[in-house]
């Protein structure tokens, strides 16, 4: 008698370990499976930000002439408020990354904020340019990955966007 309960214990005792290791496995899938689908969302809110961003910076420029002549501004520093005011009747609010990671710019750190640069052409040698830099955290998948502009080259000496486009996730979209 003694020997059959004590096995019917041991038992029992096996049957909560085993559904406590199904139970942690469907745990830390789902978490996994999760993961992926919010950098996926970040993604898709980073494509259209910067896309918000483009369209103020072209309204902008239908009614200045030019675009706001910043050098290099980042969302993670306070250089981002300052476009933000020039932009403000075109955009209500200055985007920011999800993550807006503050340790340095996109470009050289691969960190996950939006840089925006313009230069300011002298003596009528054309149309202003500026480049919008940002990462994307899942760049094969990220929704409206087609219509980011990659491959991006110049032929201007002081920066090459071609060293940005398409390595790490990094990506720069230029003035039309």
């Amino acid at each position: 008698m003694y020997i059959n309960s004590r096995l019917s214990i041991n038992n029992r005792l096996l049957e909560y370990f085993i559904v406590f290791i199904i139970i942690v496995s469907i745990t830390v899938i789902s978490f996994v499976l999760l993961q992926g689908i919010l950098a996926e969302t970040r993604d898709s809110q980073r494509v259209g930000d910067i896309a918000t961003v483009r369209t103020a910076l072209e309204l902008y420029y239908v009614d200045h002439g030019s675009y706001p002549h910043t050098g290099w501004v980042n969302s993670a520093s306070p250089s981002w408020t300052t476009l933000g005011e020039a932009l403000r009747p075109y955009l209500r609010i200055m985007p920011l990354d999800p993550v807006n990671d503050e340790s340095d710019r996109v470009e050289r750190t691969g960190a996950y904020n939006y840089s925006y640069y313009s230069t300011e052409k002298k003596c009528g040698a054309g149309r202003d340019d500026y480049v919008l830099v940002f990462r994307l955290e899942k760049p094969d998948t990220a929704p409206l990955y087609q219509k980011v502009e990659t491959g991006i080259g110049t032929a201007r000496s002081n920066f090459s966007f071609a060293e940005l486009t398409g390595a790490e996730g990094i990506f720069a979209v230029k003035a039309p």
